[in-house]
């Protein structure tokens, strides 16, 4: 018998709100005032989904850059809030998606939790969400790949993570989900995503994607009849 999923878990940066892009705008922009010099576009691909000690990491280690840490966090975040000030906006249609789900529902982001409730706020998407049921990778030891997030947060919940379904729009945080013994649905609305996005999700284990809001909206109020009916099958 197949278990009902009870527990709705959205990752937040590129599912809730569109900042990828302006997020990956400014740690570019900062990395080249210390001689980065390799292409934006391929950069990009490497840091979408990753956090801001994954990305520092891999400025120090991978290429080198004399990065003092403590500087780097605290102007990356001056960097990011200036640019999610202007600019930050709501995925298109997830307003309405979060309207009368059918289950408790968490956001789980590798992002720092001020970055995250600002955001949220600053889009409007706050009010569709309890500030208790709002997490960040600052909470757990390792963030995503790592599946220590979201088992945290079906810890705190007091739920099962087979019981828990979540909406991932990177290949790290859908492999964090699917390593903590959970569903995904992998989303590929925002406008970061590249091409053949979808296919690398559902190739890593989402077992289904969804292209817009209204598509995801639909999936997750018909989640467990149509899980159920696939497993049954």
């Amino acid at each position: 018998m197949s278990v009902q999923a009870n527990l709705l878990i959205f990752d937040c940066d590129g599912v809730l709100v569109d900042s990828e892009p302006l997020a990956c705008r400014a740690v570019y922009s900062l990395l080249k005032t210390h001689g980065f010099k390799e292409d934006e576009q391929s950069f990009y691909k490497k840091i979408f989904g990753l956090g801001d000690e994954a990305v520092f990491k891999m400025a120090t280690q991978d290429y080198g850059l004399p990065l003092e840490k403590e500087s780097f966090f605290k102007t990356l975040d001056e960097h990011m809030s200036s640019l999610f000030l202007k600019y930050l906006k709501p995925i298109p249609g997830i307003e309405d998606c979060l309207r009368n789900l059918p289950w408790n529902t968490c956001v789980a982001s590798n992002s720092p939790k001020n970055r995250l409730v600002a955001n949220l706020d600053r889009t409007g998407l706050s009010s569709f969400l309890k500030p208790e049921n709002i997490y960040s990778a600052e909470q757990v030891s390792r963030p995503k790949p790592a599946p220590d997030l979201y088992r945290y947060v079906a810890d705190q919940k007091n739920v099962s993570p087979n019981q828990c379904l979540v909406i991932e729009d990177s290949l790290p945080g859908t492999r964090a989900a699917l390593d903590a013994g959970m569903a995904v649905i992998g989303f590929c609305c925002g406008s970061h995503i590249p091409d053949d996005h979808a296919k690398n999700l559902l190739d890593l284990g989402a077992s289904d994607i969804a292209f817009t809001s209204h598509e995801l909206k639909h999936k997750i109020k018909n989640w467990n009849a149509e899980h159920h009916q696939k497993q049954a099958s």
